[in-house]
């Protein structure tokens, strides 16, 4: 029995560390210019698995090679592998493909400025924690319910001082 509350201890750090890490870098991370994105289709998989997320960070256009995961944002956010780079109109465009997809993306893409973003790191599952947290379901679980005990808690400890109060002053009189 020690030994079980020992690893649930233990196991219960961890996950506090991991949290707080986690808030850590969304919270410091954006002020280097990295960003975390759910990942919502199947086509990059198996390497960037559904419900994963990334991580990605701004990267010279000059400095994306064959082979590297790079995030555009066009109609919508796509996350797809550098399949070809053609040099147009002095600057690196882009063939992409989702490592699922047989055949490549329809359009080149590059970047308005002289950087592009690229996936630096993938954490599996963590992407569907990260869109369960944007649900109202979400907001009850983690601020509602808190708050609400925190409301009954206090409540009794404001009656019974105001009880005392009542008697001290009755006591007075």
């Amino acid at each position: 029995m020690k030994i079980a509350k020992k690893l649930a201890e233990s196991f219960g750090i961890v996950i506090l560390i991991i949290a707080i890490a986690l808030v850590g870098f969304m919270l410091i991370g954006p002020y280097f210019g990295w960003e975390t994105h759910p990942i919502i289709s199947g086509s990059m998989e198996p390497a960037l698995s559904v419900g994963g997320m990334i991580i990605t960070k701004p990267v010279k256009l000059e400095d994306i090679k064959i082979g590297d995961i790079i995030t555009h944002t066009g109609e919508q956010k796509v996350t797809h592998r550098v399949v070809d780079i053609i040099e147009e109109e002095n600057r690196p465009w882009f063939q992409t493909k989702g490592d699922a997809n047989e055949e490549p993306d329809h359009k080149l893409i590059s970047s308005q400025g002289n950087e592009m973003r690229k996936v630096v790191f993938h954490l599996s599952y963590l992407g569907f924690a990260a869109q369960f947290m944007k649900s109202k379901l979400a907001f009850l679980v983690s601020i509602g319910i808190p708050a609400i005990i925190l409301i009954v808690w206090f409540s009794k400890d404001i009656k019974k001082a105001i009880l005392e109060e009542k008697a001290k002053r009755k006591g007075q009189s």
